[in-house]
Protein backbone atom coordinates (compact mmCIF):
# COMPACT_ATOMS: atom_id res chain seq x y z
CA UNK A 1 0.00 0.00 0.00
CA UNK A 2 0.90 3.67 0.01
CA UNK A 3 2.11 3.48 3.62
CA UNK A 4 4.61 0.72 2.82
CA UNK A 5 5.70 2.47 -0.36
CA UNK A 6 6.30 5.73 1.48
CA UNK A 7 8.20 4.08 4.33
CA UNK A 8 10.54 2.27 1.96
CA UNK A 9 11.15 5.36 -0.15
CA UNK A 10 12.00 7.44 2.91
CA UNK A 11 14.21 4.76 4.44
CA UNK A 12 16.20 4.18 1.26
CA UNK A 13 16.79 7.93 0.97
CA UNK A 14 18.20 8.02 4.50
CA UNK A 15 20.29 4.89 3.87
CA UNK A 16 22.17 6.69 1.10
CA UNK A 17 24.09 8.64 3.75
CA UNK A 18 25.41 5.38 5.15
CA UNK A 19 26.16 3.97 1.71
CA UNK A 20 28.14 7.09 0.85
CA UNK A 21 30.27 6.51 3.95
CA UNK A 22 30.64 2.84 2.99
CA UNK A 23 32.04 3.84 -0.41
CA UNK A 24 34.84 5.90 1.10
CA UNK A 25 35.36 4.01 4.36
CA UNK A 26 38.80 2.66 5.10
CA UNK A 27 39.54 -0.08 7.62
CA UNK A 28 39.88 2.53 10.39
CA UNK A 29 36.31 3.82 9.97
CA UNK A 30 34.45 3.38 13.25
CA UNK A 31 31.72 1.30 11.54
CA UNK A 32 33.90 -0.66 9.11
CA UNK A 33 33.34 -4.42 9.37
CA UNK A 34 36.60 -6.26 9.84
CA UNK A 35 37.54 -8.92 7.30
CA UNK A 36 37.90 -11.30 10.27
CA UNK A 37 34.41 -10.55 11.64
CA UNK A 38 31.83 -13.30 12.07
CA UNK A 39 29.58 -12.65 9.06
CA UNK A 40 26.58 -14.12 10.86
CA UNK A 41 26.57 -11.46 13.57
CA UNK A 42 28.45 -8.47 12.14
CA UNK A 43 26.94 -4.99 12.00
CA UNK A 44 28.43 -1.99 10.23
CA UNK A 45 29.38 -0.94 6.72
CA UNK A 46 31.65 -2.27 4.02
CA UNK A 47 33.17 -1.16 0.73
CA UNK A 48 32.71 -3.03 -2.55
CA UNK A 49 34.92 -6.08 -2.66
CA UNK A 50 34.92 -6.64 1.10
CA UNK A 51 33.97 -9.68 3.20
CA UNK A 52 33.08 -12.21 0.47
CA UNK A 53 32.77 -12.93 -3.24
CA UNK A 54 29.15 -11.82 -3.05
CA UNK A 55 30.23 -8.23 -2.45
CA UNK A 56 32.69 -7.93 -5.32
CA UNK A 57 30.62 -5.11 -6.79
CA UNK A 58 28.33 -4.25 -3.86
CA UNK A 59 28.90 -1.77 -1.05
CA UNK A 60 26.56 -1.89 1.88
CA UNK A 61 25.24 -1.67 5.40
CA UNK A 62 24.67 -4.77 7.54
CA UNK A 63 22.50 -4.96 10.65
CA UNK A 64 22.55 -8.19 12.68
CA UNK A 65 20.33 -9.53 15.44
CA UNK A 66 18.33 -6.38 16.03
CA UNK A 67 21.27 -3.97 16.00
CA UNK A 68 20.64 -0.41 14.81
CA UNK A 69 23.65 1.89 14.56
CA UNK A 70 23.94 5.58 13.89
CA UNK A 71 26.43 7.32 11.63
CA UNK A 72 29.33 9.23 13.13
CA UNK A 73 28.78 13.01 13.04
CA UNK A 74 30.51 15.16 10.42
CA UNK A 75 34.11 16.13 11.10
CA UNK A 76 33.13 19.64 12.19
CA UNK A 77 31.04 18.18 15.01
CA UNK A 78 27.79 19.70 13.81
CA UNK A 79 25.11 17.03 13.19
CA UNK A 80 23.85 17.08 9.63
CA UNK A 81 20.20 16.37 8.80
CA UNK A 82 20.97 12.95 7.34
CA UNK A 83 22.99 12.03 10.44
CA UNK A 84 20.12 12.95 12.75
CA UNK A 85 17.61 10.88 10.75
CA UNK A 86 19.71 7.84 9.89
CA UNK A 87 19.21 5.63 12.96
CA UNK A 88 15.52 6.53 13.20
CA UNK A 89 14.88 5.62 9.57
CA UNK A 90 16.90 2.40 9.81
CA UNK A 91 14.78 1.40 12.80
CA UNK A 92 11.65 2.10 10.74
CA UNK A 93 13.09 0.02 7.89
CA UNK A 94 13.74 -2.87 10.27
CA UNK A 95 10.23 -2.62 11.73
CA UNK A 96 8.77 -2.79 8.22
CA UNK A 97 10.87 -5.86 7.46
CA UNK A 98 9.77 -7.56 10.67
CA UNK A 99 6.09 -6.90 9.92
CA UNK A 100 6.49 -8.35 6.44
CA UNK A 101 8.36 -11.43 7.58
CA UNK A 102 5.78 -12.07 10.29
CA UNK A 103 3.10 -12.16 7.61
CA UNK A 104 5.11 -14.62 5.52
CA UNK A 105 5.72 -16.87 8.52
CA UNK A 106 2.00 -16.83 9.32
CA UNK A 107 1.23 -17.91 5.75
CA UNK A 108 3.79 -20.73 5.98
CA UNK A 109 2.30 -21.90 9.26
CA UNK A 110 -1.13 -22.12 7.65
CA UNK A 111 0.27 -23.97 4.62
CA UNK A 112 2.22 -26.42 6.79
CA UNK A 113 -0.64 -26.77 9.28
CA UNK A 114 1.57 -25.60 12.13
CA UNK A 115 0.36 -23.82 15.27
CA UNK A 116 0.16 -20.04 15.04
CA UNK A 117 3.53 -18.56 15.99
CA UNK A 118 5.41 -21.85 15.53
CA UNK A 119 8.48 -20.29 13.89
CA UNK A 120 8.89 -17.65 16.59
CA UNK A 121 8.27 -20.09 19.44
CA UNK A 122 10.50 -22.84 18.04
CA UNK A 123 13.39 -20.84 16.63
CA UNK A 124 13.47 -17.76 18.86
CA UNK A 125 12.47 -14.10 18.41
CA UNK A 126 12.88 -13.26 14.74
CA UNK A 127 14.08 -9.71 15.39
CA UNK A 128 16.94 -11.01 17.53
CA UNK A 129 17.93 -13.79 15.11
CA UNK A 130 17.94 -12.12 11.72
CA UNK A 131 20.17 -10.05 9.49
CA UNK A 132 19.28 -7.39 6.99
CA UNK A 133 21.35 -5.51 4.44
CA UNK A 134 21.14 -2.35 2.41
CA UNK A 135 23.28 -2.84 -0.69
CA UNK A 136 24.23 -0.61 -3.60
CA UNK A 137 25.88 -1.92 -6.73
CA UNK A 138 29.16 -0.49 -7.98
CA UNK A 139 28.95 -1.55 -11.65
CA UNK A 140 32.49 -0.48 -12.51
CA UNK A 141 33.79 -3.09 -10.06
CA UNK A 142 32.14 -5.96 -11.96
CA UNK A 143 34.80 -8.46 -13.19
CA UNK A 144 35.12 -8.32 -16.96
CA UNK A 145 35.16 -12.13 -17.20
CA UNK A 146 32.01 -12.66 -15.10
CA UNK A 147 29.68 -13.06 -18.07
CA UNK A 148 26.93 -15.61 -18.70
CA UNK A 149 26.79 -17.73 -21.83
CA UNK A 150 24.14 -15.38 -23.23
CA UNK A 151 26.22 -12.26 -22.63
CA UNK A 152 24.96 -10.89 -19.32
CA UNK A 153 27.31 -9.38 -16.75
CA UNK A 154 27.08 -11.18 -13.39
CA UNK A 155 26.94 -8.71 -10.50
CA UNK A 156 25.96 -11.30 -7.88
CA UNK A 157 27.09 -14.92 -8.31
CA UNK A 158 24.68 -17.85 -8.20
CA UNK A 159 23.78 -18.93 -4.67
CA UNK A 160 20.97 -19.76 -2.28
CA UNK A 161 20.74 -17.96 1.06
CA UNK A 162 21.67 -19.75 4.33
CA UNK A 163 18.41 -18.63 5.93
CA UNK A 164 14.78 -19.49 6.45
CA UNK A 165 13.59 -16.69 4.19
CA UNK A 166 15.03 -13.66 2.43
CA UNK A 167 12.92 -10.61 1.60
CA UNK A 168 14.14 -8.22 -1.08
CA UNK A 169 12.98 -4.66 -1.77
CA UNK A 170 14.46 -2.58 -4.60
CA UNK A 171 14.96 1.15 -4.35
CA UNK A 172 12.67 2.24 -7.16
CA UNK A 173 9.41 4.14 -6.86
CA UNK A 174 6.15 2.20 -6.94
CA UNK A 175 5.85 -1.03 -8.93
CA UNK A 176 7.92 -1.70 -12.04
CA UNK A 177 8.38 -4.56 -14.49
CA UNK A 178 11.37 -6.84 -14.08
CA UNK A 179 13.78 -6.85 -11.16
CA UNK A 180 16.94 -5.05 -12.31
CA UNK A 181 18.64 -8.34 -13.12
CA UNK A 182 17.51 -10.41 -10.12
CA UNK A 183 16.94 -13.88 -11.57
CA UNK A 184 15.86 -17.21 -10.09
CA UNK A 185 16.62 -20.64 -11.45
CA UNK A 186 13.47 -22.62 -12.18
CA UNK A 187 13.21 -26.25 -13.21
CA UNK A 188 13.07 -26.86 -16.91
CA UNK A 189 15.82 -27.92 -19.23
CA UNK A 190 19.01 -29.48 -17.89
CA UNK A 191 20.46 -27.13 -15.30
CA UNK A 192 17.20 -25.22 -15.05
CA UNK A 193 16.20 -21.94 -16.64
CA UNK A 194 17.06 -18.44 -15.43
CA UNK A 195 13.97 -16.24 -15.16
CA UNK A 196 13.96 -12.61 -14.04
CA UNK A 197 11.70 -11.81 -11.09
CA UNK A 198 8.51 -10.21 -12.41
CA UNK A 199 8.40 -6.89 -10.56
CA UNK A 200 10.34 -4.54 -8.28
CA UNK A 201 9.95 -1.26 -6.44
CA UNK A 202 9.05 0.28 -3.08
CA UNK A 203 5.64 -1.40 -3.25
CA UNK A 204 7.00 -4.87 -4.06
CA UNK A 205 8.63 -7.47 -1.80
CA UNK A 206 10.30 -10.53 -3.34
CA UNK A 207 10.35 -13.55 -1.01
CA UNK A 208 13.06 -16.18 -1.48
CA UNK A 209 13.11 -19.51 0.35
CA UNK A 210 16.44 -20.22 2.04
CA UNK A 211 18.43 -23.38 2.64
CA UNK A 212 17.31 -23.67 6.27
CA UNK A 213 13.63 -23.63 5.28
CA UNK A 214 14.29 -26.32 2.68
CA UNK A 215 15.98 -28.50 5.29
CA UNK A 216 13.38 -28.20 8.06
CA UNK A 217 10.49 -28.79 5.65
CA UNK A 218 12.12 -31.84 4.07
CA UNK A 219 12.36 -30.13 0.68
CA UNK A 220 8.74 -29.04 0.47
CA UNK A 221 9.97 -25.48 0.07
CA UNK A 222 13.11 -25.51 -2.07
CA UNK A 223 15.86 -22.94 -1.54
CA UNK A 224 15.83 -20.37 -4.33
CA UNK A 225 19.01 -20.37 -6.42
CA UNK A 226 19.37 -16.80 -7.61
CA UNK A 227 21.80 -14.33 -9.13
CA UNK A 228 21.94 -10.79 -10.49
CA UNK A 229 22.87 -10.64 -14.18
CA UNK A 230 22.36 -7.65 -16.48
CA UNK A 231 23.03 -6.69 -20.08
CA UNK A 232 24.34 -3.24 -19.15
CA UNK A 233 25.71 -2.79 -15.60
CA UNK A 234 25.75 0.99 -16.02
CA UNK A 235 21.97 1.03 -16.55
CA UNK A 236 21.30 0.17 -12.88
Amino acid sequence: GEGLRGTHARCFAAACAGLDQARSAGPDHVLAISAEADSASASGLHRAGALSQYNVCREGLIFSNGAIFDLPPPADGEPAADHVQFAEEMAAFFASAMALISGVFAALERRLQLPVGWFEHSLGPVAQHSQWHVKRYVPEAAPSNAVTTDGKHVLLPVHSDPSLLSLIVHDRDGTNSGALGLECNVKGAAGGEWVEVAAHGHSVVTVLCGAVLERITGGRFVAARHRVAVRDPNAL
